[in-house]
């Protein structure tokens, strides 16, 4: 096992490490907004979070990659039958789900509808998917989740939501 996890963990560490390179470099190009006639400070635009946590998974992926390979990991181990094993596993099959839904949520469904709408599904079908309790009782999370999420953005923190 040991064996598997080191290699396992140089494969993620790749992916995590350029997935985080990704963000890091898009979220320094959003644009920071000008108010007032003047340009906002970077820590106040929109892509200073996203920037901050890419940052900081870059960080974990190099060192992941860095702990494996002083480990002994290899990349030797990918291969089609592996990958056929690794697509058939159900961890896999639930992660890919996982990855499908956000993705869908962040770039089909922001935008397309209003946010509340939006998060709602989200939350619901998320919650639904993996059986996290009745159905009544998912709604009513969901529900009030989004309330909360509209709440405390646009009331509290007056923050436009998308």
């Amino acid at each position: 096992m040991a064996e598997k996890g080191k290699n396992h963990d140089l494969f993620f560490g790749i992916l995590l490490s350029l997935f985080s390179l990704y963000v890091l470099i898009e979220s320094w190009r959003m644009p920071v907004e000008k108010v007032g006639g003047y340009y906002t400070a970077f820590y106040s635009a929109p892509g200073f979070l996203p920037f901050l946590t890419s940052g900081v998974l870059l960080m974990m992926g190099v060192y992941l990659v860095i702990h494996s390979l002083r480990k002994g990991g290899t990349l030797s181990w990918i291969s089609w039958p592996n990958f056929l094993w690794l697509i058939k596993e159900r961890r896999t099959q639930r992660v890919l789900l996982i990855l499908t839904l956000c993705g869908l949520y962040a770039f089909w469904g922001i935008g397309r509808a209003p946010y509340w709408i939006v998060t709602f599904v989200f939350i619901a079908t998320f919650m639904s998917l993996f059986k996290a309790t009745q159905w009544w009782k998912i709604l009513t999370i969901s529900a009030g989740c989004v309330a909360v999420l509209y709440l405390l953005f646009a009331r509290v923190f007056e923050i436009p939501l998308p």
